[in-house]
């Protein structure tokens, strides 16, 4: 890089390639900033984000503050900007947009929304494992979704094979309605889902804050991934126990989980709606600190 930039911006520092890319710009003394991009799993000490020398973090909330400490990153780096990726989320969940989704997908129908990620590129699971759990679902989903007159939305992360889980769940789940998609616009989607379920993603997050009820779905030796059920801000849904009886309860929500859910979003998400000023502030900042400015 000549000239070298005056900072780089990336969405983390432990996954590849921004692990090699810290290690070319810590190398040249070049600054960065780590702009959090999703949930985080706890892992040992120095193996994950946090662990570089990044000349700040820019994170979600309290709770992504507190993990990067653990971490190893410098407290006085680490900067609570919330994201500003979820800025528009209230205005794209809005009734026009998901009405129109709900037509398209489900003739209208409510929609119970499965929202997938690659649970097996993590480590959680085998290829094989998560098709086989994505099948498992919506076969013990069918009973209750034509009782309910509902439709199931499976959700397929843009890394997710759209042909081999609509393989999967179209060899074991004949006449079930659900409908497997990978370029549905997420935000009308949460607006129109009546329910979210998701086995590890952030987009857990983004149903809570668009006010769906969410459910974690368990993953074989994890449980429950990251902090969602522990919480109280989800249902737990296991697939060796009657599904309609668990759903039902889930989606019949209570006061301790709203309340629950109250908690969780302050702990997670800071400044919502005007997070993309914040992270400029702070770009601001890096390239133009106040001994600079004066010269």
């Amino acid at each position: 890089m000549n000239p070298p930039p005056d900072l780089v911006v990336m969405p983390n520092d432990g996954a590849y390639p921004y692990d090699r890319i810290t290690d070319y710009l810590d190398d040249r003394a070049i600054p960065y900033l780590i702009l959090q991009e999703g949930i985080r799993f706890e892992r040992a000490a120095g193996n994950l984000d946090g662990s570089s020398n990044a000349a700040a973090w820019a994170v979600w909330g309290n709770s992504s503050a507190s993990y990067f400490r653990r971490q190893g990153a410098h407290p006085g780096r680490i900067h609570v900007t919330g994201s500003p990726r979820f800025d528009v989320l209230a205005n794209e969940t809005g009734s026009t947009e998901a009405k129109a989704l709900a037509d398209e997908l489900s003739d209208g129908k409510p929609i119970l929304a499965l929202l997938s990620n690659p649970i097996d590129d993590l480590g959680f699971v085998t290829r094989s494992e998560k098709l086989a759990l994505i099948r498992d679902l919506a076969t013990a989903s069918a009973p209750m979704l034509v009782e309910r007159d509902w439709h199931m939305v499976i959700k397929l992360h843009g890394r997710e094979s759209l042909e081999a889980c609509s393989a999967a769940v179209g060899s074991a789940a004949d006449g079930v309605p659900v409908s497997v998609v990978s370029d549905c616009p997420l935000y009308p989607l949460l607006g129109a889902s009546r329910g979210a379920l998701t086995f590890a993603s952030s987009v857990g997050l983004e149903a809570l804050l668009a006010g769906v009820p969410l459910a974690v779905v368990e993953l074989p030796k994890h449980g429950f991934v990251h902090d969602y059920v522990s919480s109280g801000a989800a249902a737990g849904i296991r697939l060796n126990r009657a599904l309609d009886q668990q759903i039902a309860s889930w989606l019949e929500g209570s006061e301790s989980r709203e309340k629950a859910v109250g908690r969780y979003l302050d702990e997670n998400v800071a400044h919502a709606g005007v997070s993309a000023v914040q992270v400029a502030d702070l770009v601001q900042q890096l390239t133009h600190p106040p001994h600079k400015r004066s010269r």
